[in-house]
């Protein structure tokens, strides 16, 4: 495992414990700096803390008190530059009334996902920044 001079800050976004602690145990592993919200407004109020140094928001899109979508919006509207993956059980129409991401789309990861498979999503989002991680094969 490479790591980069600085770390690589995620926010990463699930109302599901059990989600939450597999991903950022093995970002961590990773290298990677992980905040971790349970609902739209805690994610929220750990970016206006944090504003500045998170990198990559990893949301589910049925969060608590709002949506992935909603939440996605609110912090690039602030960071545009900021990389997002949105993850969720439902795909196509299914994921949002006001929203549609086709199962295509690059930032959707359907749950359930592997870790292998989510990290290799992290490190695409992230570019040259993410190549210099750990591999998701555990290299």
């Amino acid at each position: 495992m490479n790591a980069p001079s600085t770390p690589i800050t995620i926010l990463l976004v699930d109302d599901e414990v059990s989600v939450r602690a597999s991903v950022q145990a093995a970002l961590q592993v990773c290298g990677y700096t992980v905040l971790d919200a349970a609902s739209y407004d805690d994610a929220l109020s750990i970016y206006q803390r944090h504003r500045g140094s998170i990198v990559l928001l990893i949301t589910d899109i049925a969060l608590p008190g709002n949506n992935g979508y909603e939440l996605a919006a609110q912090i690039s509207a602030v960071q545009p530059n900021i990389k997002v993956i949105f993850t969720s059980g439902q795909a196509g129409r299914e994921l949002c009334k006001f929203y549609y991401m086709p199962e295509t789309d690059p930032r959707l990861l359907k749950k359930p996902f592997k870790i292998d498979e989510l990290l290799v999503r992290v490190r695409s989002a992230l570019g040259a920044e993410g190549s210099r991680m750990c591999q998701a094969n555990g290299g």
